[in-house]
């Protein structure tokens, strides 16, 4: 397997569906010190950034300028794939989820298990395998609307979805760049043709 000395890390803006060729703009580039950087959390305690290894199944640690500061090994089956990685902040905590079994645990700052395991219920998907695969989580602090939660992003139904921190689901929309809605046609449709849905009218 090729392994590169380096890969370069981009950061891009958050903007609306259809205006991305306009309006993205390159943040920040990092030389990664893993191989295939998959999801990152930004660490508010101490304006940190934690980054996963999709094939090195490693969580990177990268100080504010993004100088690399160590790392942690996965908490899942070392041949598992290492997809979302997000910053609990009220229990200074990391959460890390299994994209293959969907289920999310919660390691501290050492990489040892807290003991906090919740496994998500998502949504069946239309592809050959019939597996869902996540691939992004983000934490959201509790606030006077909503008990702390977690956002979920599954990349075969292009899915997003909202979970208390006890599994419960709170709501669920598709992915608003998806082209053929949910459950459309699955991962294992060709490129040919997820580009004739786009084109269709």
């Amino acid at each position: 397997m090729f392994r590169a000395s380096a890969f370069l890390f981009l950061l891009l803006t958050a903007i609306p569906p259809g205006a991305r060729s306009a309006s993205e703009r390159l943040l920040g580039t990092i030389v990664s010190e893993g191989l295939a950087p998959e999801d990152i959390a930004f660490d508010t305690s101490d304006g940190t950034y934690w980054v996963t290894s999709y094939l090195d199944r490693k969580i990177q640690h990268y100080d504010s300028s993004w100088n690399f500061l160590g790392d942690l090994p996965s908490p899942f089956f070392t041949t598992t794939p290492l997809t979302g990685v997000a910053y609990n902040s009220a229990d200074d905590t990391l959460l890390l989820v299994n994209p293959i079994t969907a289920e999310v645990v919660e390691i501290d700052k050492e990489g040892n298990q807290t003991g906090m395991y919740l496994r998500l219920d998502l949504d069946p998907v239309v592809n050959p395998r019939g597996n869902a695969f996540v691939r992004s989580i983000a934490y959201v602090p509790e606030s006077d609307f909503l008990d702390a939660a977690l956002l979920v992003y599954e990349s075969v139904g292009a899915k997003i979805y909202c979970f208390t921190l006890d599994g419960t689901r709170l709501f669920s929309f598709v992915h608003p760049d998806d082209p053929d809605g949910f459950p459309g046609h699955g991962a294992g449709v060709s490129l040919l043709r997820r580009r004739r849905y786009i084109t269709s009218p």
